[in-house]
């Protein structure tokens, strides 16, 4: 699944970068091996949000390994919380969270509401890859971040490499189309 998310990244990053910010921030490692980190603790911001960061994300993830310290997904949203790069004021503020698993520490919904909460706010995109994440937590982070969809599941489900750059692909149009 790793070498699927980050070619899917890729091509998200390549696809869109003239017209999205992006930044880049793995968990729960804090080192691009990924051999470094805690169980429970955040990543690190690896690529700091802003323009034209295709170069940045893609070498980052190119050389970056899997983690085995389970999946904060609170601790890490809570550490983007009052993160500099997600307070611009010119235009809308995004989180897209891509896990393959089920939170192993704290509840990430109050996380996702902080983010929402903040000014500017910051909406958080949820995608579950693969059978093993917790559809109930990620309905729940989808709705707090104001990006639950119609129908079922209100997140983006992806299964497979097709269904994983589709859903990159529509949260990417969407981001560059609307603005709230």
């Amino acid at each position: 699944k790793w070498n699927l998310a980050k070619a899917a990244t890729r091509s998200l990053v390549t696809t869109y970068k003239d017209q999205i910010n992006f930044g880049l921030s793995l968990f729960p490692g804090t080192d691009q091996a990924c051999d470094q980190g805690a169980r429970c603790g955040a990543g690190a911001i690896n690529v700091p949000v802003g323009p034209m960061k295709e170069t940045a994300v893609t070498s980052f993830i190119n050389g970056s390994g899997t983690c085995s310290f389970g999946t904060p997904i609170a601790e890490e949203l809570a550490s983007l919380v009052n993160y500099p790069g997600l307070g611009d004021m010119t235009r809308p503020n995004y989180v897209l969270l891509l896990t393959d698993g089920m939170p192993t520490c704290d509840d990430p919904t109050p996380q996702v509401t902080a983010l929402r909460r903040r000014m500017p706010e910051v909406r958080t995109f949820v995608v579950g890859f693969g059978a093993q994440v917790d559809r109930n937590q990620l309905r729940d982070m989808a709705r707090a971040g104001g990006t639950a969809r119609m129908g079922t599941p209100e997140y983006y489900q992806a299964d497979d490499a097709a269904s994983l750059r589709s859903a990159f692909a529509a949260i990417a149009g969407s981001v560059v189309s609307c603005t709230y």
